[in-house]
């Protein structure tokens, strides 16, 4: 299966600069890119501004850590991965996304989660799978419960 490249620099470090409401500076700087697509030869950088400016969803979305600890549902607000990936002409079937944090963290995710939210989902309380309750889609989170995501988690 040949790799469709999404290199995640969201550089979670410049979230805090490119969300804060501090005061801006006398002449604002161009903001630095936070996400990097990658098909091929084709690269695609975008700021914090050009992210948000995307269509965006909201949900809420938990995680279960390979240890089993399981962080409860929280509201999410992002860009869903296939608008990102109509930039880069889409996703097929025989792709795959492969995304990278800035720390050199990465997953692949196959065709079927990208496009048909094909995953598992686990009973917060008790840690049992269970069936999912409605689609599940696959985004690139910018706010967590309304604040903007915080650079060192």
């Amino acid at each position: 299966m040949k790799k469709f490249v999404s290199v995640l620099l969201l550089g979670l470090m410049l979230f805090l600069a490119a969300c804060s409401a501090s005061s801006p500076a006398p002449t604002e700087a161009p903001s630095e890119p936070v996400l990097e697509l990658i098909k091929d030869d084709t690269v695609i950088t975008l700021t914090m501004e050009e992210l948000k400016a995307l269509p965006s969803v909201e949900g809420l979305g938990g995680i279960m850590s390979s240890t089993g600890k399981i962080t409860p549902p929280e509201k999410y607000k992002g860009v869903l991965v296939t608008t990102l990936l109509e930039q880069l002409g889409g996703l097929s079937e025989d792709r795959s996304v492969e995304v990278i944090a800035e720390d050199g963290y990465s997953i692949t995710f196959s065709p079927s989660q990208i496009i048909e939210g094909d995953y598992i989902t686990y009973d917060v309380s008790s840690g049992e799978e269970i069936e999912t309750i409605g689609k599940l889609q696959t985004i690139i989170a910018y706010e967590r419960n309304g604040e903007p995501l915080n650079a060192d988690s």
